[in-house]
């Protein structure tokens, strides 16, 4: 290309021109020869063909981006008078010999594109580029073939200069050149390069020496030569947990065929000694964008950090990758992703006047009953019995006896002989032995009863219903929701509520450390005023009490030692009150120190704690996503007239007592739009046997 446009522009006769292609022909670099030649034979001064060079250089961006220009016209990106000013703008910089920045950078820059329009600009200019053109091949039916050898991935191809066929493939991943019988065997890797470029294929192209294999080689008429590859994405890994403990605490019940629920025994929970390793944190594995020959960087997917997090019961190893115990006790991952280690205390009586509301990071045993007025908080909650008072547990609550008059939350299961005329709130399961009366649940586990029935109640259970009697004569009718997640709905919510709220707290204290901060400032500026004065004063002081020294044997300068000393006394009451001032104003500015100090440990205690409530958040999603509800109520003896029954698509009411059933939400019909008719069915066949 260069000896082509120094013919063109008069720097050379065409006789030098056709001297100089036969003595660089044989050289392996043919455009540095070239270049060689010209300067040793006096053809083109070194100035003027290293400007020569320059110019190729810019003429073939300029080219490109009158193209590039082109097409943003017709996509109605730009109109052709800002087109114009930026080509004008790039002529400007090829006058003056700098390198012409790319048109869309210029655009960019100017405002008139951004950047994803740039990016739909060259999947355009790429698309227009690379017209498939057919390929016929002969291949001997004697001759065995590789089925894989020449196989085209999406392959697009296009005839360019010196008589060559593109091919990109891959998405963009790998370009290849062939050779056609025009092909110009004098042109130079230098040249190959320079048409490469002028395609926008910038990126993983071969080295000089495999692209003269190329140019030399007879072997690239009938197969491809793989010029340029781009680099693949390397996929980053998450951080992963290992946690050596049972972790699924909560595992819902299932209901089989016959409509019977299973619970699943989780067994004894383990106690763990002291300094036992319970969890261990394996790092993440940084990604790696890819780029495309194109040079278009593709991104990798994001990859996800868990810390490793405790709150009571553990220690962190010094870099933070494992977990120990600091106690013997119940290992236990919370909600919000604490791995904690639970000690137990015991309440050998009641919990009352004596003892107070008792409120415990761990599990509590109460070995009496909880009377009303009183409140227990804690993990895993044992109790007697329970006459009144609520119970807030983050994991079960279990009750030996029966629960009158109470309100329970748990973040786990419960368990009672009985329950009367309460208000249960859960995420596992609930199993009672007797009775359900006069008492308003919502969980998002299973229900069941072994021995009795639900009276008077209203009760919703995520993950179905087994009891053995829904109502009675004389109650009023029970009203059984199934199917619905209500508890995690109400959750998530709080959860929400929750940060939103903590947020505010958070900006508060951004408010208030600003104030402080430029308090400190201002302090800071009067008190270095004072300093200044009190170094003035003390200067003063000393530069009188010299005078006065000085003055002692001169009695006839009484006017003036009394001058002195007046002065001398004034500047000591300043001194004095200066030095009270700035002391007041050092204290101020230590408390606001302080204060400062505060609002970053509560900001940081806040960050945790929202960092805690996102992890719940997550963490109840999945838990949902992942526990399908089973809209299922099995009754083993009667469901009485009047009960209402509730899924999440319809309702229905019992119009007559009936016996052993099995009553499910279903699909009554199906529509391919999203919007199927479901109705509560009962089945007729456990009816009948």
């Amino acid at each position: 290309m260069l000896e082509k446009i120094a013919l063109k522009k008069n720097l050379i006769s065409e006789s030098d021109y056709k001297k100089a292609v036969n003595a660089c022909s044989s050289s392996e670099n043919f455009e540095n020869a070239l270049k060689d030649y010209f300067i040793t034979h006096n053809l083109i001064p070194f100035k003027t063909l290293e400007h020569l060079i320059s110019s190729i250089g810019a003429i073939k961006i300029l080219k490109r981006n009158i193209r590039f220009g082109g097409i943003a016209v017709e996509m109605g990106f730009l109109n052709h008078q800002v087109l114009e000013i930026a080509l004008e703008q790039q002529k400007q910089d090829i006058e003056n010999k700098k390198t012409p920045k790319l048109i869309g950078e210029i655009l960019i820059e100017s405002g008139f594109l951004i950047k994803e329009q740039v990016r739909l600009i060259i999947q355009e200019k790429e698309k227009q580029a690379y017209t498939v053109v057919p390929v016929n091949k002969k291949v001997s039916s004697k001759k065995k073939t590789d089925p894989g050898k020449n196989v085209r991935k999406a392959s697009k191809t296009k005839k360019i200069q010196e008589g060559m066929l593109l091919d990109i493939e891959d998405n963009g991943m790998s370009a290849f050149l062939q050779k056609t019988v025009d092909f110009n065997y004098l042109i130079t890797a230098e040249d190959i390069r320079s048409i490469l470029l002028s395609e926008n294929i910038q990126y993983g192209i071969k080295d000089d020496l495999a692209i003269e294999a190329f140019i030399n080689s007879s072997l690239f008429v009938n197969s491809r030569f793989k010029i340029a590859s781009g680099s693949p994405i390397v996929q980053g890994k998450d951080a992963t947990i290992e946690y050596y403990f049972d972790t699924d605490y909560l595992m819902a019940g299932d209901v089989d065929e016959q409509g019977n629920i299973d619970f699943k025994n989780r067994g004894e929970i383990p106690v763990i000694d002291e300094k036992t390793l319970i969890a261990e944190k394996f790092p993440f594995k940084l990604p790696e964008n890819g780029k495309d020959v194109f040079n278009n960087e593709l991104l990798s997917e994001p990859i996800v950090d868990m810390p490793l997090k405790t709150r009571t019961g553990a220690i962190l190893s010094e870099d933070e990758m494992k977990l120990y115990s600091k106690i013997s006790g119940h290992p236990k991952l919370s909600w919000s992703g604490n791995i904690n280690v639970l000690d137990t205390i015991l309440v050998e009586g009641d919990v009352g006047y004596e003892t107070g509301h008792i409120n415990f990071e761990g599990n509590i045993d109460i070995q009496g009953r909880l009377k009303n007025g009183f409140r227990v908080d804690g993990v895993d909650i044992t109790l007697g019995e329970v006459d009144g008072g609520q119970i807030h547990a983050q994991g079960d609550v279990t009750v030996v006896n029966g629960i009158n008059n109470a309100t329970i939350y748990s973040r786990g299961h419960v368990f009672a002989k009985y329950i009367h005329n309460s208000e249960i709130n859960c995420l596992g399961n609930l199993s009672v032995e007797k009775e359900i009366v006069d008492t308003n649940i919502v969980s998002s586990g299973l229900c069941k009863i072994e021995s009795g029935g639900i009276v008077n109640s209203t009760v919703y259970f995520y993950q179905g219903v087994y009891a053995k009697n829904i109502g009675t004569e004389k109650t009023n009718a029970n009203t059984i929701g199934i199917g619905q997640d209500l508890f995690v709905s109400n959750e998530l919510k709080t959860i929400e509520k929750d940060i939103i709220e903590l947020e505010k707290t958070r900006l508060l204290l951004e408010e208030k450390k600003d104030e402080l901060l430029s308090d400190s400032k201002d302090y800071y500026n009067t008190t270095s005023q004072i300093a200044h004065e009190l170094d003035k004063i003390i200067e003063d002081r000393q530069s009188m009490e010299k005078q006065l020294a000085s003055l002692e044997n001169h009695p006839e300068e009484g006017g003036q030692i009394s001058h002195l000393k007046s002065e001398l006394k004034q500047k000591k009451k300043l001194f004095s009150r200066l030095d009270k001032e700035l002391n007041e104003r050092f204290n101020v500015s230590e408390r606001n120190d302080a204060k400062i100090k505060e609002i970053d440990t509560d900001y940081d205690n806040l960050d945790d704690q929202i960092d805690d409530l996102n992890q719940e958040k997550s963490n109840f999603t999945n838990w949902s996503t992942c526990n399908i509800g089973k809209p299922v109520i099995t009754v083993a003896d009667r469901i009485f007239s009047g009960t209402l029954i509730k899924s999440a698509h319809c309702k229905k009411r019992i119009d007559e007592t009936i016996r052993n059933v099995r009553i499910e939400e279903t699909i009554h019909q199906q529509s391919a739009r999203d919007s199927n008719i479901y109705e509560i069915k009962i089945d007729d066949n456990i009816r009948k046997r």
